[in-house]
């Protein structure tokens, strides 16, 4: 089959199917229920049509030409109207003008973020015309466009801001009118509300405007809207004034060579512009006068919001960004959506005063010649990358795979991220194939696969093999295919779940996380593993389970011991199993105390090497099992130099690990006031860019397993660390630090080595506080790494006595829908 790819609109590939998707699904990548499909389904209804006699290639082709087209009317149907310009020919160069730009083009993929904005104009004329011509029927047309402008909340809440201070401002000036019409007016308020119920009483039930409330991630970790400001803006006046973006971009304005003559069309575009305005401005009667100087200013804002780093605007946007349903504000480079408006609506008022035909048709002629000029290279760009037709070459086995009513598990990480920057034409290909399958899609970070059950998934699609040590502790799950060379990894669940099951097994983990447990239950319990937290209702039935050596800290490693003290969610009779190892062990058991030796120990008895054992170990009520390892092979040597940076700062200069615009605004010292571990601690500080520092190359045995910990004292965010490791694939681990900005904390984790590392680099960061716009401040302090013998996820602690579970005999069910099973 044949599709359109670098858009944002992904459709199915029958038509039966983009019905469906229109009535229920919204995201599939989260499943969520179209609470607007139903509403939305008559403005939807040409597209079904062409949709279902032409098939999807014409009907993608249709999208993008309709919404155009509806963006060219709305600007025609303002000059014409509201700018009052009569001779036709200017209206049509005009709104060609604002259909087909560098702004527009750039954002072609997003076509329906384009039509949004392109409805503000169309708002202001109908506002005017209401008033114009005392007729009410207009105020529907100002509540279709508004219900357009809701394809983003961005778009809605801009044009409802910026046609409704239009609004107050012509109902100030005929008030015998607005006084007569309050009834009316409030016909169509009530009517505005009807409209949008299907966005408005959801709010209700959810009872607030948070984004974060509709995720279906399996983290709570809160998503840092304020983040993208820093990242997600034209960068200088001068991108700015270009009409162009460096970031996130869908195509390119221009290349190295075609660079002078892109730059060389804009600014004879606003040379153009302001020597008419010199020329002409004294012929500018009151009205057009007071517009000019209304978009003139409007220019310069919005050109100020979209670069954000002029006159502070990027802390004025996080600020908003906080407030309540803030978060549609958060990428400054929707701004530049309304640059076009105000530009070619200066235009506009200036040429209406050209009275010479000779000269009217010189603006024109260069107008024309700036325009292909401008959008020259743009245009050859977006033919190869989006109206060119392309098939499945990537993904075409899954494509033909049977995914219908299955659920499937989309695990990404850092690693795929930088592979979809990289080739965004791929994962453009993958969102198809998705897009065009009855499947319902959960998208996680991998890192925190451990926190969901994995049973629940027939399939887990993965890259870089990052998913690979995680999906092999699930017996279930087997290798079934790859694509793109080898890059994404497809998993089959071998048995997989019911899509509606009852639990015939229940685990109870505590605190615990169920990373490693799915091998355990099914190869040594022989059971399918569903886990609930103890704290929830159903914790006192099923089975306690506990890992050993779980969480692992520096507390546990004592005088060459390991030692955890475990505290039964069920006191009672335990059993505690040991998994086979290649090595012989040695324990020795006296209450409620388990020691267990890697080499032989007077009075201790042998395991042998491949084999298994199980122990019964009584632990009185209010009482803990404490469980020692010794192996006299580590030494737990602190492998990390100047581990408290009491011998000074590790580089004499702090490191910029994300230079951008060449701006930075960094710091690194000592800070003898705050530390936790000798005399004083680290301070890193950001103001733009990321700090970082770290210690020298860190020598380490492939495949081993360490303990990392450093002590640290941030505010949310603020702080991170990475590790990046010296093997072939440069495999790296990160992630930010959470905090209060007063108290230290200590972060650990246990890491394992790649088969082809031999060396590890460690890094502290600290990132700009995007909440408040001031600087970041990270302070860290004890850094210690040892090598620790790999007892995670060996030794397993269950107790059986919970209440029994019931479950029925039979379950049955009827899909009746996609978001809708009886």
């Amino acid at each position: 089959m044949l599709f359109l790819s670098n858009g944002d609109f992904g459709f199915p590939f029958t038509w039966p199917l983009y019905l469906a998707k229109q009535f229920f699904i919204w995201s599939y990548q989260s499943g969520a229920a179209n609470i607007d499909g139903i509403t939305r389904m008559p403005g939807r209804l040409i597209d079904l049509l062409v949709f279902m006699a032409a098939g999807n290639l014409v009907f993608e082709y249709f999208f993008i030409a309709s919404s155009l087209a509806i963006v060219f009317a709305s600007f025609f149907y303002f000059a014409r109207t509201f700018l009052k310009i009569k001779n036709v020919y200017i209206q049509l160069l005009l709104s060609l003008l604002f259909t087909l730009n560098p702004i527009v083009l750039g954002n072609l993929s997003k076509v329906g973020l384009v039509l949004a904005a392109a409805m503000l104009p169309a708002c202001l004329t109908v506002v005017q015309e209401a008033f114009e011509h005392k007729r009410l029927s207009y105020f529907i047309w100002w509540l279709i466009f508004l219900n357009i402008s809701l394809i983003h909340p961005f778009t809605f809440a801009v044009n409802l801001v910026a046609s409704g201070i239009y609004f107050l401002y012509q109902a100030s000036a005929r008030r015998s009118f607005d006084v007569k019409s309050l009834a009316k007016f409030a016909g169509v308020a009530g009517l505005f509300v009807l409209l949008n119920a299907y966005f408005i009483l959801p709010l209700f039930s959810i009872q607030t405007i948070d984004k974060g409330v509709l995720s279906n991630a399996a983290t709570s970790t809160p998503t840092d809207y304020t983040a993208l400001v820093d990242a997600l803006n034209t960068g200088d006046i001068l991108t700015g004034l270009s009409l162009s973006k460096n970031v996130v971009k869908d195509y390119d304005f221009y290349n190295s060579a075609y660079q002078p003559a892109y730059f060389l069309s804009i600014f004879a575009f606003y040379v153009l512009l302001f020597g008419l305005y010199l020329w002409l401005a004294k012929k500018f009667d009151a009205v057009d006068k007071g517009r000019f100087a209304v978009f003139l200013t409007l220019f310069l804002v919005l050109l100020a919001l979209a670069t954000v780093t002029l006159l502070g605007v990027d802390i004025l946007l996080k600020l908003v960004i906080n407030l309540p349903g803030g978060w549609a504000f958060r990428s400054p480079l929707k701004w530049q959506l309304y640059i076009p408006l105000v530009l070619i609506a200066m235009l506009g008022l200036l040429i209406k005063y050209i009275k010479s035909p000779g000269h009217r048709l010189g603006v024109c002629a260069g107008l024309v010649a700036m325009s292909l000029l401008m959008n020259g290279y743009l245009f050859v760009d977006i033919y190869h990358r989006l109206l060119t037709p392309r098939s499945i070459q990537y993904f075409g086995a899954l494509q033909h795979l049977n995914l219908d009513h299955k659920n499937l598990l989309l695990a990404m990480g850092e690693q795929c991220i930088g592979f979809e920057q990289r080739y965004p034409e791929i994962m453009t290909e993958l969102n198809q194939v998705l897009d065009s399958k009855n499947v319902q899609v959960r998208q996680i970070n991998i890192n925190d696969i451990g926190q969901i059950n994995m049973n629940s998934f027939g399939y887990i699609l993965s890259c870089e093999n990052i998913a690979e040590s995680t999906v092999a502790q699930a017996p279930n799950f087997a290798l079934t295919g790859t694509f793109v060379d080898g890059i994404f990894q497809l998993y089959t669940n071998k048995a997989p779940q019911p899509y509606v099951y009852a639990m015939p097994d229940i685990f109870t983990l505590g605190q615990q996380q169920p990373a490693g447990m799915y091998g355990f239950v099914a190869n040594s319990l022989h059971k399918k593993f569903n886990f609930v937290d103890s704290a929830q209702k159903e914790g006192q039935a099923g089975t306690s389970l506990q890992d050993v050596f779980g969480p692992l800290t520096f507390g546990n490693i004592r005088n060459g011991f390991i030692t955890s003290s475990l505290s039964p969610v069920r006191p009672g009779l335990q059993k505690l199993y040991l998994s086979a190892s290649t090595k012989a062990l040695y324990y020795d058991e006296k209450d409620a105390w388990l020691s267990l030796a890697a080499q032989k120990q007077p009075g201790y008895q042998l395991i042998p090497a491949n084999s298994q054992k199980t122990l019964d170990v009584t632990v009185p009520a209010g009482k803990s099992l404490t469980v020692s390892y010794a192996d006299q092979t580590y030494t737990y040597k602190n492998l990390v130099p100047n581990g408290s940076l009491e011998k000074g700062l590790w580089q004499k200069s702090v490191s910029d690990c994300y230079n951008y615009d060449n701006r930075p605004s960094l710091g690194m010292s000592l800070d003898k006031s705050q530390k936790t571990d000798g005399g004083q601690s680290l301070k890193l500080t950001a103001g733009s860019h990321i700090a970082c520092t770290g210690p020298a190359d860190i020598f380490v045995k492939p495949g081993q397993t360490y303990l990392l910990s450093f002590d640290y004292q941030t505010s949310d965010f603020s702080g991170g660390y990475t590790v990046n490791f010296n093997n072939l694939e440069n495999d790296t681990l990160s992630g930010r630090l959470t905090g209060d900005g007063t108290n230290w904390r200590t972060f650990t984790k246990v890491i394992t080595i790649p088969s082809d590392s031999i060396s590890l680099h460690l890094q502290a960061a600290a990132y700009p506080d995007s909440s408040s716009g001031e600087d970041g401040v990270a302070r860290y302090d004890n850094f210690r790494m040892v090598q620790i013998p790999d007892i995670q996820s060996k030794f397993y602690l269950v107790n059986e006595s919970g209440e029994t579970v019931n479950t029925p005999p039979k379950v049955s069910f009827n899909v009746v829908d996609p978001t809708r099973t009886l």
